[in-house]
């Protein structure tokens, strides 16, 4: 049985767009747009799979379905794209573009700067912020990217946990309490 991605995307839309029904406001139609965009992101990665029956292993018969990806995925797919995203800063009233040749995400504002701290907003100094030291620098929690260009520390934490647990007759299991050190980077508050 295939995943019904339709279906999935009509329930999603109603579920997501429902206090946004007014087809004149710019905010809805930019959501609802940014939406189809998304649930074409999520068609663009379905796959097939099969499964074989048959005696001893053999495929005499296989069964195939389009199954959809995992959803960090689907989010992956549409972040890769952030420098396609298209601006709308002046959207004058009511008047929105047409959207429907447009096949990126659209905004209205620019993000804030992340790397500069802003009360009013909740944005705090990079400073301390615990961060990956793997993957590339466009990796989600990376030290490059979460930084700013800080200098990264590492530091060194103990954790006590029960370990070597082993099950005796009726009902006891006993533990060792084994200490691991585990180290976690952090942006720190010097240039790098």
């Amino acid at each position: 049985c295939d995943d019904n991605i339709d279906f999935g995307c009509r329930k999603s839309s109603a579920f997501l767009l429902v206090s946004k029904r007014n087809v004149r406001d710019t905010e809805a139609q930019i959501s609802r747009h940014n939406y189809h965009v998304g649930c074409q992101a999520v068609k663009v990665l379905v796959t097939k799979k099969c499964k074989c029956h048959g005696l001893s292993g053999s495929c005499e018969i296989s069964t195939c379905y389009k199954k959809v990806a995992q959803f960090r995925a689907s989010g992956d797919l549409l972040s890769i794209d952030t420098d396609r995203r298209i601006l709308m800063p002046h959207i004058v009233g009511d008047t929105v573009p047409n959207l429907k040749d447009v096949g990126n995400l659209v905004y209205t504002e620019q993000s804030p700067n992340f790397c500069v701290p802003n009360r009013s907003l909740g944005i705090l100094s990079p400073v301390g912020r615990q961060c990956l030291t793997t993957g590339t620098a466009e990796s989600w929690g990376s030290c490059q990217k979460l930084c700013c260009g800080k200098r990264v520390v590492a530091v060194e934490t103990s954790v006590v946990e029960s370990c070597n647990c082993t099950f005796e007759y009726c009902c006891k299991v006993r533990c060792e309490r084994c200490t691991w050190k585990i180290f976690t980077h952090h942006c720190s508050n010097l240039d790098a």
